[in-house]
């Protein structure tokens, strides 16, 4: 059959060249040529280029902007100006674990995978019953390689939560209406815009300069089921 195929395919771009062939060829293979009428009617057809795609960053933004009114031309601006159009976040919006993207202003375009855990839990653990009051606490995660979806996975997420109660990670109390926490240099704001949680977290060194500036906004919820 594959000869018979190959045949073919020759017939065809060679025309009648081939044509006297073909009782040599039927007699050598002991397969039935194809019939100059079919020979005929055969006709190639060249594959198509793919056609390039290109991606045009501006467009982008200006889409966005459209859409919403933000303005920005990084992805770090953007954020920077979702959060300030939010409204301070409640405790039942940042109850549970939920993953999403950050960006720092070192690197306003790079996307690293983000995830928070927020929860009530006591303030001291180790008080008994007369020091059992409880505050909300919120842990923030992120993970600056080459997956910026990494934490979408619940089992990923899992595993980071887990090293962190191993390792005695410390989390933020936030307090409300402010949706916001301060743990020693650094300080941590929650709002909702846009139906997105926005993050946007500071450090400071003792002399008050910036060492780093994060902002993050979270769309999808990996809190286990159990």
């Amino acid at each position: 059959m594959k000869r018979a195929i190959i045949f073919a395919i020759a017939v065809t771009l060679s025309g009648a060249v081939f044509a006297s062939g073909l009782e040599d060829f039927k007699s050598q293979s002991g397969l039935t040529p194809l019939d100059m009428e079919t020979i005929n009617n055969v006709k190639v057809i060249m594959p198509k280029a793919a056609k390039k795609i290109d991606i045009d960053h501006d467009t982008a933004f200006d889409k966005l902007k459209s859409k919403t009114g933000i303005q920005g031309s990084t992805p770090y601006d953007v954020l920077k100006e979702l959060f300030k159009r939010g409204v301070p976040a409640t405790q039942k919006d940042l109850t549970g674990w939920y993953s999403g993207r950050s960006v720092s202003l070192k690197f306003p375009e790079k996307f690293m995978a983000s995830l928070f855990v927020g929860q009530r839990k006591p303030l001291n653990s180790n008080g008994g019953p007369l020091f059992n009051e409880e505050a909300f606490f919120v842990t923030p995660f992120i993970r600056n390689n080459d997956n910026p979806a990494y934490y979408d996975s619940l089992e990923q997420s899992i595993v980071e939560v887990e090293y962190a109660l191993r390792n005695k990670i410390d989390a933020f109390p936030i307090t409300f209406p402010a949706a916001e926490g301060i743990l020693e240099k650094a300080t941590i704001q929650y709002r909702k815009a846009n139906g997105y949680i926005v993050e946007h977290y500071l450090y400071l060194d003792a002399n008050g300069i910036t060492l780093s500036e994060i902002y993050s906004y979270y769309f999808k919820n990996v809190t286990p089921k159990n």
